[in-house]
């Protein structure tokens, strides 16, 4: 496991992801912006998670370098096309676009964060992730949503990354947590 953690290490410290999905978003999709595609704000997490549902997963290819995280003006896009056109634009929508979507659009009342977990497949050797978008209610609990839906009832972060790694019958590595610009906000090794 000291190797995953490792990795795991290496990942965060260099902030390749954070580094690539900006040079990314400042290549492809500068024309995405403010003017032409605007953050339509909710508190309606509910419906928020409904319109995430709208969504069809695509992983991202080769490409994208496999991971990187769309501009939210071209994510809006994206939600905006299947709500006016009833169709979905070709690409890759994974994960973690499903996330940065989500802490784009939802209330700053909520504190919402992009949350990261690494986790390790038991008797594999496969070394995984997954991102979700995570906020807070008013009476303390945590809850995430994202393409695997939306789940209440939590009373730490932790929790919510044991939760991600069991669901995917594996050992949690750690989670990082970023705010919606990508800046990294904590690192938790377990």
């Amino acid at each position: 496991m000291w190797f995953y953690r490792f990795i795991y290490w290496v990942m965060m410290t260099s902030r390749w992801y954070q580094i690539w999905s900006r040079t990314y978003r400042f290549l492809f999709q500068r024309k995405y912006t403010q003017d032409t595609d605007p953050i339509v704000k909710t508190t309606n997490f509910g419906q928020l998670q409904k319109d995430l549902d709208t969504i069809y997963y695509h992983s991202d290819t080769f490409r994208v370098l496999w991971d990187v995280c769309f501009s939210p003006h071209y994510l809006q896009h994206i939600l905006n096309t299947i709500k006016k056109k009833g169709y979905q634009p070709t690409g890759s929508f994974d994960c973690d676009d499903f996330a940065c979507l989500a802490v784009n659009t939802l209330d700053s009342a909520y504190k919402p964060m992009l949350m990261g977990i690494s986790y390790k497949r038991r008797n594999h050797l496969s070394f995984k992730g997954h991102m979700i978008c995570v906020f807070q209610l008013s009476d303390g609990s945590y809850c995430h949503m994202g393409n695997w839906g939306l789940y209440f009832g939590y009373t730490s972060l932790l929790d919510i990354a044991k939760d991600i790694a069991d669901l995917r019958d594996s050992d949690l590595i750690g989670y990082t947590l970023l705010t919606k610009d990508l800046s990294l906000k904590q690192k938790i090794f377990i």
